[in-house]
């Protein structure tokens, strides 16, 4: 066994995106992060798969998969079949719904033929909600067992009535199951898109200084896990004039970034249609950068 003949190339490649990763998109609502990610594959939207936990994407296509829970429902014993689960169209005709669970089931057996090469979770902070949810009634039932059940466990109503933040700790582990899940699955060709909501926090100190800061709405264990382990974190605005932007430069309470070289600390423009898409204009940028040129739409 040689030395030489262990020794890799290392040199990046930014002409791809690397499969098997993910990228966390945070923004207020209504600043375009569905649409934004809606074409975000160099198939247009032909090769992105929505798993729709809000049931708020709306494109001409059929690419989302409605979720409504985690687990699949169960009635008399028997899974409750997808059309029957209670969603329904605007003209209030029923239609399927699954759980994040059945959609793990259908990405593994059908991901490598479907063509997809992007698949958005929208969104991630609906998805903590459902599993902090699931831990609080977890932890609950196995206290009920106990021999001296802890009656603040079992008056519990939130999981922040959970004592040592247990309910979140769990619910945080579900989460990035899931995640980790759904990487593994598109690992050879695929990219995973985490679209997160911020709100504004407002702090009132003992010298009456008012602190308003913007931060994901997620639990604040489950945001520094994701964002330790994430390919990317762009924040996606929209200003006063109606002009899109991506930045990835961040601000004082939220670290911004990506590993990508030629994306990383920049502010990008796009737009909804046309040739300017995220998807085409950053991956623009980082074959520019392969090539030794300069992107013209950074800020």
């Amino acid at each position: 066994m040689k030395l030489n003949d262990l020794l890799v190339d290392t040199t990046q490649n930014w002409s791809r995106f690397k499969p098997g990763t993910y990228w966390m998109a945070v923004g207020f609502e209504k600043t375009g992060k569905t649409t934004a990610f809606s074409t975000f594959s160099d198939k247009g939207e032909d090769g992105v798969l929505f798993l729709d936990l809000e049931q708020g994407v709306r494109v001409n296509n059929r690419i989302a998969l409605q979720i409504t829970s985690v687990y699949p429902p169960y009635q008399n014993s028997v899974v409750i079949p997808p059309i029957d689960r209670g969603l329904k169209d605007t003209n209030g005709n029923p239609i399927p719904s699954i759980s994040i669970v059945e959609a793990i089931d259908i990405l593994e057996e059908q991901w490598k033929d479907s063509g997809k090469t992007t698949v958005v979770l929208d969104t991630v902070d609906r998805l903590s909600d459902w599993c902090n949810e699931l831990a609080l009634q977890e932890i609950k039932a196995e206290e009920k067992l106990k021999k001296n059940p802890n009656e603040a466990i079992l008056n519990a109503v939130l999981p922040e009535d959970i004592p040592y933040a247990q309910a979140y700790i769990r619910g945080r582990q579900k989460v990035l199951n899931i995640v980790y899940s759904i990487c593994d699955i598109i690992k050879d060709n695929g990219l995973l898109i985490l679209p997160t909501h911020l709100k504004k926090t407002v702090t009132i100190t003992e010298s009456r200084e008012v602190i308003i800061k913007r931060v994901p709405k997620l639990p604040e264990g489950l945001a520094s896990q994701l964002g330790y382990n994430a390919e990317a974190i762009v924040a996606i605005e929209v200003d006063n004039a109606g002009k899109h932007w991506a930045d990835f430069r961040g601000y004082s309470e939220v670290i911004m970034g990506t590993r990508i070289e030629p994306l990383n600390g920049k502010k990008f423009q796009w737009d909804k249609a046309g040739k300017n898409t995220l998807y085409n204009v950053l991956t623009s940028v980082c074959k520019k950068a392969m090539e030794g040129g300069n992107e013209s739409k950074k800020l």
